[in-house]
């Protein structure tokens, strides 16, 4: 919710996001491929050309080839908001580069119906100092958007 509203606030056209939130479809797209995600532990990166970056604590879904929720583990969906806001057409570029996805500590195995109330934490660390601490339950976020229910099955 609080992703939703900074949203709205930053863009130009901040009813586009009104929109998405209100949606039957889920807002989906694909954060990265396997050699642009940072492991535990391992630093992340932000966009030398904005001004604002963004932490996005997420749950992370672990699909199977047969397209099966096989497990779930913490993620971060660093954004690039200013970039964002100026266009939503821009949200590839504010969302997909080298080092904006991170993944950790491990990958917890598991049917899709037992993701349930799950918490999601984010600490950001300078120079071994927290900066940031944070935390959200899964519970907390819209089920449309989030995919809380993961028992599903995806058909081509």
């Amino acid at each position: 919710m609080r992703s939703r509203d900074a949203r709205k606030a930053e863009s130009n056209v901040a009813d586009i996001y009104q929109k998405v939130y209100e949606a039957e479809r889920p807002e989906i797209f694909s954060k990265s491929i396997g050699w642009r995600v940072s492991g535990n532990g391992m630093p992340i990166r932000i966009r030398k050309d904005s001004q604002w970056n963004v932490p996005e604590p997420e749950l992370v879904l672990v699909i199977h080839i047969r397209r099966e929720v096989v497990g779930y583990c913490a993620g971060n969906d660093v954004s690039s908001r200013d970039i964002e806001g100026e266009n939503p057409l821009y949200l590839p570029q504010a969302k997909i580069y080298n080092g904006s996805c991170a993944l950790g500590h491990g990958i917890l195995l598991c049917e899709g119906d037992e993701i349930k109330d799950i918490p999601i934490r984010l600490e950001i660390r300078r120079a071994n100092e927290a900066i940031f601490n944070g935390e959200a339950n899964i519970s907390s976020l819209p089920t449309k958007s989030a995919i809380v229910h993961a028992s599903f099955r995806m058909r081509s």
